[in-house]
């Protein structure tokens, strides 16, 4: 491996629902070996565990031992470099595609693949993101397909975030003191 980094081949963080491990690139940062790239290879069978998403994803290589500057180049910078595109900054002129975290300095237990856990020292939490320059509204995913194989609990919690929804989706967002009236009557003429 360490051959093939000097050779120039990029070293990817690929998590998917069976390929990353900790004490993987554990051994692989003791060996001087930094991942270029990473990424949640996110698909039907890891979105509800183990990836997740790209923040917690990016949380996992922090509790593994990487900086947050070497995590955020990973998975911005350094892919837009590797595929030869403009992004993975904020310069004029490009592309204006970016998202917007809260970082939390709290301790984030996170699991890999295998079910080993590691605390990360920090959490990301997405608050906005923008493509071409415009607000992307947040967007649940799409219910599972019947053939994806899911355990009970992700079951249980995908059954528990939809209640969750429709009570929000379906409360008022605020009382009568946070109305306004929006077409006053006139006043009566007194007599």
């Amino acid at each position: 491996i360490r051959a093939a980094a000097e050779r120039g081949v990029l070293l990817d963080i690929g998590h998917g629902s069976g390929g990353f491990a900790f004490d993987v690139l554990e051994a692989q940062l003791e060996a001087g070996l930094l991942p270029f790239t990473v990424s949640t290879d996110l698909h039907a069978r890891s979105l509800h565990g183990p990836a997740f998403d790209l923040p917690t994803t990016m949380a996992k290589l922090l509790a593994a031992g990487m900086t947050l500057p070497e995590v955020v180049a990973a998975a911005t910078t350094h892919p837009a470099r590797a595929l030869g595109l403009p992004g993975g900054s904020l310069t004029v002129g490009a592309p204006a595609d970016f998202a917007i975290f809260e970082v939390r300095e709290e301790p984030f237990p996170v699991s890999d693949a295998h079910r080993q856990v590691r605390i990360s020292p920090l959490r990301l939490i997405n608050r906005s993101t923008y493509v071409d320059g415009r607000p992307l509204p947040p967007k649940l995913s799409a219910p599972s397909p019947p053939w994806i194989p899911l355990t009970d609990a992700q079951h249980a919690a995908l059954a528990r975030r939809d209640h969750d929804i429709r009570a929000l989706l379906t409360t008022p967002l605020v009382d009568v003191d946070g109305l306004a009236d929006q077409f006053p009557r006139p006043k009566p003429r007194s007599s």
